[in-house]
């Protein structure tokens, strides 16, 4: 919705078919976005378009799509990316900036696009969770913006962007995984359970519903 009123064309790729209608009666997604019932990485290997920029959030289950962070998942996304375009993805990982599936991302990200920034988020002073967001920016000559923010945010929204701003280090290399050999899900294992519990105790028993 914010892109759309920054007059951006949008395009969403969605698995779930009844989430479009849920987004449009109760989160007021505006008839601009067009939403195609597909799964990240189908969609991407049957399209033939290309986007300026590319936002990957698809981690919050505790079964991630792991398919989408091998290299010839991130292949895919890239022949999607117009020249000077950029892939955004956020994801989880623990504290310290490291996880199993954050550095098999990272060593994928830099052997396909060359150029990745890592941001990781802050933890809280009084949290005990060990689990923070971080988000990579990927691209060709990835530069810092000027300027103010041309936009509105939530006053704690902006307050934990102002506090990534400058600390984006580069994507590390390491060990990547390919489709016929990814070990993701048991390597990020012992995290995502740690975010399923973080999410029960947040929500209550009810999100396990459908």
């Amino acid at each position: 919705s914010a892109l759309v009123q920054r007059g951006m064309q949008v395009d969403v790729a969605e698995i779930e078919p009844r989430m479009e209608a849920v987004a449009r009666q109760y989160f007021g997604l505006p008839d601009a976005v067009k939403v195609h019932a597909a799964d990240g990485r189908a969609f991407v290997n049957r399209s033939h378009e290309q986007w300026d920029v590319l936002f990957l959030d698809a981690f919050a289950g505790e079964n991630p799509p792991w398919y989408l962070m091998t290299g010839e998942g991130l292949q895919a996304i890239k022949a999607r990316l117009a020249p000077g375009g950029r892939l955004l993805i956020n994801s989880v990982t623990r504290k310290e900036g490291h996880s199993a599936g954050l550095d098999r991302l990272e060593a994928w990200l830099v052997q396909v696009f060359g150029q990745t920034l890592v941001f990781v988020e802050q933890p809280h002073e009084n949290s005990s969770l060990n689990l923070v967001n971080a988000c990579t920016v990927s691209g060709e000559a990835l530069k810092a913006a000027t300027g103010d923010y041309p936009g509105e945010a939530l006053p704690w929204v902006a307050q934990r962007a102002e506090a990534l701003i400058g600390h984006g280090r580069p994507a590390r290399p390491g060990t990547a995984t390919h489709d016929d050999r990814s070990d993701l899900d048991a390597a990020d294992a012992g995290l995502r359970q740690e975010w399923r519990k973080v999410v029960l105790s947040q929500m209550g028993a009810q999100v396990l519903g459908d």
